[in-house]
């Protein structure tokens, strides 16, 4: 390995290095400007790192690897990091409808944002599964803190420990898997990985290899929230305070299905067990969360439950790798990326509900008897969650169905037609979970006389992009496509 660094290789993982220094200095006025009344500044000073982070990636030259083969960027893994910068941009539109209420406005709560961006844009272009291991417990630690930053909150302290406790977990089964990949062919490295494959190990050295990697994968599967390992999804994500709740259920989804995607690419996309193993776990996240959800009367736990269920979806997008026109990675990047936008929207619409709960004197988590007759008492809101609650459901004309069908479409191709068979039913499924809230919305009589939410200027300018951004690639999904090179 070349241990020269040069201007290439910091080049490359220039956004990376703008958040972590973005978040040094945010400490640092954070510091100098001790008065509540400056938070604005650190808000300011964050959305000025993500921009410049974005710009650094979009002005970025050719895919190239750095650091002696230890990241490697292309086109899909710039998407995913893309993808990362634009959901801590939402994360601070959020954080501006709620953090004073739920007591986020710290400079602390800035920093840890943008350290772990940094660390799950690196998750995504690592090429050394040490270095990866490095990156996830990295984000993992700021998740973990972030989770329980406000104690005050209902469910706060409970969160972030079974968060803390099942990460610790997740983070065995990595280094588990690290230390196996290791025995087998004596690197980490996943160029490595595909050329032990290709050149044909012995078979003892080939099933320890394989075991390894299964291993890595889990961890990343606890993150995506997938089944059996989406215990921790419910209590974590209605117990975070809200803008948390948005941040890590589309974050850790798009920074694990981009690693995921890259350990995958190492290996041969026939070699068993791992096509099998993939489908069985998409069916029964999907049953999982599909079925946990029709339950629910907790808008945010709703949402967790509908979670697990689009990892699920993804999931089956993986099915189609390595298979040629299955257009798999490009499947599964739109679907994490158009996900990330139903869940903001979701969540930014909760928001709105938590914080006139919070005026009438009732700091607690939106439930669906709280949305009764609101559909009518206010036009906007009610259409602005229709369309997400359409678009989290699959159906047409939103960008929910587009991406769907580009996952079903993988799968079969890829030569899987039990599994996106189930994965369809469980459409059907999914449907009456969202027709549950259109039905509170539009079909139940109003609950007392408190008015219904209201918009800050910041969030329903976030909420109308977001709803015409999801119909318009429903009704011209060849925007999506371009996007992602399918």
């Amino acid at each position: 390995m070349n241990p020269t660094i040069t201007f290439q290789d910091l080049s490359l993982l220039a956004p990376e290095i703008l958040c972590a220094a973005g978040a040094i200095l945010v400490l640092t006025l954070d510091m100098v400007f001790r008065r509540q009344a400056s938070k604005r500044l650190l808000e300011l000073t964050s959305l000025a790192v993500l921009a410049g982070a974005a710009a650094a990636l979009l002005i970025g030259g050719a895919p190239a690897q750095a650091f002696g083969g230890l990241v490697a960027s292309g086109r899909i893994s710039d998407l995913f990091r893309l993808g990362l910068l634009g959901v801590g941009g939402l994360t601070l539109v959020l954080l501006r409808q709620q953090g004073e209420d739920q007591g986020l406005l710290h400079g602390e709560f800035y920093a840890l944002l943008l350290l772990a961006l940094s660390a799950m844009m690196l998750f995504t272009v690592s090429q050394d599964l040490m270095l990866g291991f490095v990156a996830l417990e990295t984000f993992s630690l700021a998740m973990y803190v972030l989770a329980g930053f406000n104690k005050a909150w209902h469910g706060n302290r409970e969160a972030a420990l079974k968060y803390f406790l099942l990460g610790a977990f997740a983070a065995a089964f990595y280094l588990a898997g690290l230390a196996l990949v290791f025995g087998s062919i004596g690197s980490v490295n996943l160029a490595d990985v595909a050329a032990a494959f290709q050149g044909g190990v012995a078979p003892e050295r080939l099933l320890l290899l394989k075991a390894g990697l299964a291993l890595v994968m889990t961890a990343l599967l606890f993150k995506m929230g997938v089944a059996p390992f989406h215990l921790w999804v419910p209590d974590v994500y209605a117990g975070a305070t809200t803008p948390v709740t948005a941040f890590l259920g589309a974050s850790a989804k798009l920074a694990a299905f981009g690693a995921l995607l890259r350990v995958l690419a190492a290996v041969p996309a026939a070699t068993a067990p791992y096509p099998q193993i993939i489908a069985t776990l998409a069916v029964l996240t999907l049953l999982a969360g599909n079925l946990g959800a029709l339950k629910q009367d907790g808008l945010k736990r709703l949402l967790a439950y509908s979670s697990i269920a689009h990892s699920g979806y993804a999931l089956v997008g993986l099915l189609g790798l390595g298979v040629a026109g299955s257009g798999a990675e490009a499947s599964v990047l739109a679907y994490v990326l158009v996900y990330g936008l139903m869940n903001y929207l979701a969540f930014a619409l909760v928001a709105a509900g938590e914080r006139q709960l919070a005026a009438s004197g009732q700091a607690r988590a939106l439930r669906l008897g709280d949305l009764a007759g609101l559909g009518f008492e206010r036009p906007w809101f009610g259409l602005a969650l229709t369309v997400a609650m359409v678009s989290l459901a699959g159906l047409p004309p939103t960008a929910g169905f587009i991406v769907k069908f580009g996952v079903f479409r993988s799968a079969l191709v890829g030569g899987h037609p039990v599994a996106a068979a189930l994965a369809i039913l469980n459409s059907v499924v999914s449907a009456a979970v969202y027709l549950r809230v259109l039905v509170a919305l539009y079909m139940l009589p109003k609950e007392g006389s408190a008015s219904g939410p209201r918009f800050t200027p910041g969030l329903g300018l976030m909420a109308a992009l977001a709803a015409i951004a999801l119909l318009a690639i429903g009704l011209l999904p060849g925007a999506l496509g371009s996007l992602a090179g399918g």
